[in-house]
Order: C-alpha cells, then structure tokens, then sequence
C-alpha cells in the first residue's frame, strides 16, 4: 500500500531521490505524545528499545550510532542488592556500630 501511495502522489525526481510514503502499524503510533514519551523513558530504561527505535516511534530520522540499545544502572540483580548498597554479603559478619 505505501508503494503504491508513493508511485501516485510522488514525482518521478522524488522517488529516483528515495522520497516514500510510509505507513506505520505500530499500535503506539496511533498514541498521544505523552503516552509515547512515557513508553520510550520505560523501554530505553530497560533496555528493550534503541535510540533509532524510539525516534521512529516519534516519526524522527534515526541517527547514526542510533542502534544500540542504552539501559539504567538503577537496577540490581535482587540477589546482590545487599552486597551493593553495604559493600557485603550476607554472610559476611561485620560489627555492628
């Protein structure tokens, strides 16, 4: 369908030029920008989308470097959380003061 919308309403220059006409399926798009916003801020957060993923989701260019995926060092694996904030483990026997 997107090919067929670009070969109609393009000029002959502007599809030699690679200029299309893209329809997106993603439910997302059909979002409001917060609902969006808020979707990237989570999913980059953990690590589930790339910079280029989330700009496409806002109808943006990617960027170069743009693929690789960016995660938050706010999380910690459940079973060493007490080894990060104290700098022990759990068997380790410290005084207390």
């Amino acid at each position: 369908m997107s090919e067929e919308f670009s070969r109609v309403l393009l000029s002959k220059d502007e599809l030699k030029s690679g200029e299309q006409i893209i329809f997106y399926s993603e439910r997302l798009q059909y979002s409001s920008w917060n609902t969006k916003v808020n979707a990237i801020e989570k999913l980059m957060g953990l690590g589930l989308m790339s910079l280029n993923e989330s700009r496409a989701l806002l109808g943006l260019e990617p960027v170069e470097g743009g693929d690789k995926r960016l995660q938050s060092l706010n999380f910690v694996d459940s079973s060493k959380a007490n080894l990060y904030q104290v700098g022990k483990d759990d068997d380790s026997k410290t005084d207390e003061l």
